[in-house]
C-alpha cells in the first residue's frame, strides 16, 4: 500500500470520519480517524492521529456549536452565553480526541510495525 505525506494522510483520514460519522457513533470515529491517518502516513508516530481526531474533533465543536437544540422555551429563557461553560468543553473536547486519536494512531502504528 502507498504511504502518503502526513497532511494528505490527515486530510484522507478527516474525510473518510466525515463520512463515517453519519454511519457510527463519532467516539468511535475519532479513533478510527486516529488509526487511517497513522496507518496511511510514511511516518509510525500516534502523534499524527491525535493531530487529526483533534481537527475532527474541532470540526464536531463548531458545528454543533451553531446547530440549534429542541430545548423547551421556559429552559432556553433561563440560559445564557457562559464564557467559563463555552471553554471548558472546548478544552475538554480537545483532550478527549486528542486521546482517542493517539489510541487509534497507537494501534494503527503497532499494525504497521507487524506488517514489516
Amino acid at each position: 500500500m502507498k504511504k502518503y505525506d502526513t497532511g494528505t494522510a490527515i486530510f484522507t483520514a478527516l474525510i473518510i470520519g466525515i463520512v463515517f460519522s453519519f454511519l457510527f457513533d463519532k467516539i468511535f470515529v475519532l479513533i478510527i480517524v486516529g488509526f487511517l491517518s497513522t496507518y496511511l502516513s510514511k511516518e509510525k508516530n500516534s502523534g499524527i492521529g491525535a493531530t487529526a481526531s483533534l481537527c475532527l474533533g474541532m470540526i464536531y465543536f463548531f458545528f454543533h456549536l451553531i446547530q440549534i437544540p429542541e430545548v423547551p422555551d421556559w429552559i432556553s429563557r433561563s440560559l445564557g452565553p457562559d464564557f467559563l461553560t463555552f471553554s471548558l468543553s472546548f478544552m475538554l473536547i480537545c483532550l478527549l480526541s486528542m486521546f482517542l486519536g493517539g489510541i487509534g494512531g497507537f494501534i494503527g502504528s503497532s499494525v504497521r510495525k507487524n506488517e514489516k
